[in-house]
């Protein structure tokens, strides 16, 4: 059961990945840190309204629900350090037990009085309904995890968890209430329970959503919100969306169709300022010696390290939104290590093979993938690299769900590309590099025992000192091994009125387009 919630979640980020970007750095000189803000703001998306209830489709709207409901942790986009508006304090108190206590005085919108067991609710009841968010909350001790019934929860794990539960999207959730509603009701569309600042006021299918401004926050001494209302539209249509930007019909978005970003970054706008965004984590191309086991010699690998341009590869698929990847995991993790990029020398990958006693036609490849604009063009880009190494490419490609269902049979593709779309706002990097040691998408699968060793010593310690020594060590293994390819940096563009927005605002509340803490926007300077 445990592996089958773990194939959903990477299912789920990959047929993402088809169609979404998603954000720390500045592209833009927005004049000025602060900026006096209407009292009604629109945010646009081109992706589904979702709902206020998380870890399945149809998935929630997760800057909508930064309003409504209190998180148990924020990220510092800066710091990567976690930070809470609702606990008190946490801490673990021994390697397999983390101890949080919640604040007194919380309530929901219904009127009730926030306890432990809302708190402990909201991290179990994924468990109890098996949502994608199961992998990344780790081997929690379900059983042993407590409530004293007022305000402290203790969690117990079964081994030592190092990513713990500090980078992932826990609501408080009002536990008589969900349980009095049940997970299938409308109400989490257009009446969410929730304890945040913001009420949902409208919820209109498939055009927007407003939220307003509650006149009983429980923090409100302590918090105070200078925008009255949030409207949250849909534009079913990425080009339409931004022209709404450029109009001014929304204040903020993200902006998916790489030629409206080209177009910003060649024409500019007076107005419209926009901030590139990492996702947490790289694209990597990924071979599997599993399925071809042609891949298990060294000179193979290395031959295709130098023998393809991955600079090439990467505009391919990102145009201007390129930044090439110098490690398996993202630069603005803290894990992070530059070990250095292949540079494209195909004299030099034609010798390792002829050194080898390979001739042409010998090594044979065979890539299943979706039928999209973005992995034909890396496909096709590979099939160019490998032919003029002579190697043989052969390529088929299906729909979504066919590849899907291909890239999780034995032999289904003998290599891939991955990225996580989610990201993570904390820089964790075990989303990205899971499918080595995982099987779910075989073409991803790996087999050097040393690597999926260094990776799992590195997922379950606490010691952060030592994860990072861990993490080093496996960039360091991986590229000198020739062991995963990585691509690009994965990134996206949100663009954003800076007569509304300041460039401070967006540094310290965007984590990508869709991750967007609204909740900070709203608080007045």
């Amino acid at each position: 059961m445990k592996k089958a919630k773990i194939i959903l979640c990477m299912l789920l980020a990959l047929v993402l990945a088809v169609s979404l970007f998603a954000c720390t750095k500045t592209a833009g000189n927005n004049p000025g840190d602060s900026t006096e803000k209407p009292s009604s703001i629109t945010i646009g998306t081109s992706s589904s309204l979702g709902r206020f209830l998380d870890g399945l489709s149809p998935s929630q709207n997760i800057a909508a629900c930064s309003v409504v409901y209190d998180l148990l942790f924020l990220i510092d986009t800066e710091t990567k350090e976690p930070y809470s508006n609702i606990l008190d304090n946490w801490e673990y108190t021994d390697e397999l037990t983390f101890v949080m206590t919640l604040k007194p005085g919380i309530t929901f919108r219904n009127g009730d009085a926030a306890t432990a067991d809302d708190l402990l609710f909201s991290i179990t009841q994924h468990f109890e309904r098996g949502t994608t968010m199961v992998r990344k909350l780790g081997p929690i001790d379900i059983e042993n995890c407590m409530s004293d019934g007022e305000y402290t929860v203790t969690l117990k794990f079964t081994e030592p968890y190092g990513p713990g539960i500090y980078g992932n999207l826990l609501y408080l959730f009002d536990k008589s209430w969900c349980e009095e509603v049940g997970w299938d009701s409308q109400d989490w569309y257009s009446n969410p329970n929730g304890s945040g600042p913001y009420v949902v006021t409208e919820y209109v299918a498939d055009d927007q959503i407003k939220v307003e401004l509650k006149d009983d926050y429980w923090n409100a001494a302590n918090e105070t919100f200078d925008v009255q209302e949030w409207v949250f539209k849909y534009y079913p249509d990425a080009s339409t969306l931004y022209m709404a930007l450029e109009k001014g019909d929304v204040a903020l978005c993200g902006v998916t169709n790489i030629a409206d970003y080209e177009r910003w970054k060649n024409e500019g706008s007076d107005d419209v300022e926009v901030q590139i965004c990492s996702m947490g984590g790289n694209n990597n191309f990924m071979v599997s010696p599993l399925n071809n086991p042609v891949f298990d010699d060294i000179a193979v690998r290395e031959a295709i390290a130098y023998g393809v341009d991955w600079v090439a590869m990467g505009k391919l698929a990102m145009g201007d939104l390129f930044e090439q990847a110098t490690s398996i995991i993202a630069p603005d993790s803290p894990y992070y290590l530059d070990v250095g990029a292949y540079e494209y020398d195909p004299d030099r990958a034609k010798q390792v093979l002829a050194d080898a006693g390979y001739q042409d036609g010998d090594i044979k490849i065979h890539i299943y993938t979706m039928a999209t604009d973005m992995y034909k063009n890396v496909s096709e880009s590979l099939q160019y690299y490998a032919n003029n190494m002579g190697m043989e490419v052969e390529l088929e490609f299906g729909d979504v769900t066919s590849a899907l269902a291909v890239w999780m049979e034995d032999g289904g593709s003998d290599v891939g590309w991955y990225t996580y779309v989610y990201g993570t706002s904390d820089g964790e990097p075990n989303s990205t590099l899971q499918p080595y040691y995982i099987k779910s998408f075989t073409w991803g699968q790996g087999n050097d025992q040393e690597v999926i060793d260094k990776f799992l010593d590195a997922l379950y310690t606490i010691d952060q000192q030592e994860r990072t020594q861990l993490y080093h060590e496996l960039q360091q293994t991986v590229h000198d091994k020739y062991l995963i390819f990585p691509v690009y940096v994965d990134v996206a563009a949100v663009g954003y009125r800076n007569d509304v927005f300041s460039n401070m605002e967006m540094s310290q509340y965007v984590y990508n387009s869709s991750n967007i803490n609204v909740h900070g926007l709203s608080v007045a300077d």
